[in-house]
């Protein structure tokens, strides 16, 4: 299989028995920057797929002489299968376009193609998919060829036994995680509390984000916040947040007093972490956070990550939490120390990646900590609003230059009693 190749334009097969309706699609999708390849027939299209040519997107219509589109796609699902079918409706009824998507079709669009602008986005959109999943088919395959290797050395040295397994078990997590990249991380809704209330917002960059942040409920009047970011981007990355995600439950799993002690929840990460990748122990820095919402105690601890910021009602100031820690996967017995700050109502605590610290303004300036403290303590009352107001006050910096690394922020605010 051919390499994933940045910056080459989005290669469209597009199949419509239509001449005028080929011919029309062609022009918008090229005046898009799309690169296209247009077949006439489901038949002539799986002749083209069949060729040495590579496709990002298969966009086909569904009501066509001789092959139909349902057909083409359950046909390029055996041929083609990591290629993205985004199918075109028309003459075609609503329940076919259903089958289309239980057949695995990414999306569809209604003819006539009225809105350029959604023809090009949805398509991109389908095609960045379509490359993510042959990287990751690129790395089972290359997963496998290691296997193959490894067997061939466990025949020749039965006494290597022991590193074998290593490897095999690492090429087995490698192999889940791939294939879990592109599944959501993040919370979709935050708990609700009767004393706390939560925003956060997650804006990636055109990387695969490494970032990650969780909020867990542990009990009724206990929550777990973390967050956490993985050196490097891409879908190495990613693929490590999926890691982290699935150790934290495993750590709570084992032990649940761990969720109360953030210090020694870090610890067991980091150990783990080591443990799993002893020749050379990925970088992760993390933020761990035990609250409870009922006093508004909140213990934290630090994994080399940018400190929290404190903003206190009671002055209008925004301070920095002062804790520090060693990053996860540089020393296998690091220990980590926690500070307890007692949350008063109106009290705003920020926890964030250093996406938002580092965005940078066309002058080569960073937003830096003055200037989110400052953000932070000038923020509306309401939290939605006040995340909001980072967001934008980060990327307004930036301006056209725009975000060059993901950004996340978890804001907390206890509430007026």
């Amino acid at each position: 299989m051919e390499s994933v190749s940045e910056g080459k334009p989005h290669h469209i097969l597009l199949v419509d028995d239509e001449d005028q309706v080929r011919d029309a699609l062609s022009r918008l999708m090229r005046r898009s920057g799309l690169r296209v390849t247009s077949a006439a027939s489901g038949e002539e299209a799986l002749r083209l797929l069949a060729g040495d040519e590579e496709y990002d997107v298969l966009l086909t219509d569904l009501v066509m002489p001789g092959m139909g589109g349902l057909d083409l796609i359950r046909e390029s699902n055996a041929l083609a299968p990591e290629l993205i079918k985004v199918v075109l409706t028309g003459h075609g009824s609503r329940d076919d376009a259903v089958s289309a998507l239980r057949l695995g079709a990414h999306d569809f669009l209604t003819k006539p193609i009225l809105d350029t602008h959604r023809l090009s986005t949805t398509l991109a959109r389908a095609a960045e998919i379509g490359r993510l999943r042959r990287e990751n088919a690129q790395h089972r395959e290359q997963l496998v060829q290691r296997a193959r290797e490894l067997e061939r050395t466990v025949r020749e040295l039965a006494e290597a036994n022991t590193v074998i397994k290593r490897h095999s078990d690492q090429m087995e997590q490698d192999l889940v995680t791939a294939a879990r990249i592109q599944r959501h991380l993040l919370p979709h809704h935050l708990p609700t509390t009767a004393g706390f209330r939560f925003a956060a917002r997650f804006l990636p960059s055109e990387r695969v984000s490494g970032d990650f942040y969780q909020v867990l409920a542990l009990d009724p009047g206990h929550l777990l916040l973390l967050m956490a970011d993985v050196a490097g981007h891409g879908v190495s990355a990613a693929m490590l947040t999926v890691f982290l995600s699935q150790s934290i439950e495993a750590a709570l799993a084992e032990s649940a007093d761990l969720s109360g002690q953030p210090g020694a929840l870090l610890a067991w990460l980091n150990q783990h972490l080591a443990s799993l990748h002893s020749e050379q122990a990925p970088f992760i820095t993390a933020l761990c956070g035990h609250l409870d919402c009922i006093s508004g105690w909140l213990a934290l601890a630090s994994a080399g990550h940018a400190p929290p910021l404190l903003h206190r009602s009671a002055t209008g100031v925004a301070d920095p939490v002062d804790i520090e820690g060693v990053g996860l996967g540089l020393l296998p017995d690091s220990t980590y120390d926690e500070v307890v700050i007692d949350m008063a109502p109106g009290d705003r605590l920020l926890m964030f990646t250093d996406g938002l610290l580092e965005a940078t303004s066309p002058k080569g300036e960073m937003f830096g900590p003055k200037r989110l403290a400052a953000a932070l303590a000038e923020a509306p009352e309401d939290i939605e609003s006040a995340a909001d107001h980072l967001c934008e006050q980060a990327t307004g910096f930036a301006g056209e230059r725009g975000l060059e690394d993901d950004l996340c922020l978890l804001l907390a605010q206890r509430l007026e009693k």
